[in-house]
């Protein structure tokens, strides 16, 4: 289970399963528990946690990560994409795949 992500060089994500993370500069730090996949697009990392959570973060200074929105999803989350206005979290469940409209990434909704 991924432990931190650190932002490396700009956009750049790296996801450590230790807290120690080899051979990169870390920029900034932003500590989420059971982060399972990372997406970044324009300046925001988008975030799948195990404990049932989407995150958004402003990355757009990778030296001061901003968390922006966290929400509940009704299922295991196991992987994200994102796809313009869209995240698309692919979930251990009946459900399958939660579609979240992130036009507004620091208020995300079930897209209906």
């Amino acid at each position: 289970m991924l432990r931190s992500i650190t932002l490396v060089a700009g956009l750049a994500v790296t996801m450590s399963a230790s807290a120690q993370v080899c051979n990169t500069l870390e920029l900034g730090r932003v500590d989420v528990p059971g982060v399972v996949s990372v997406r970044v697009a324009d300046g925001t990392a988008f975030l799948a946690s195990s404990a049932g959570q989407f995150l958004t973060c402003d990355v757009s200074d990778p030296v001061h990560p901003l968390p922006m929105a966290t929400m509940t999803v009704p299922e295991l989350a196991l992987s994200i994409a994102v796809h313009g206005d869209t995240a698309y979290l692919a979930c251990g469940g009946p459900g399958g795949i939660e579609i979240i409209d992130v036009r507004a990434p620091w208020a995300p909704v079930y897209h209906q």
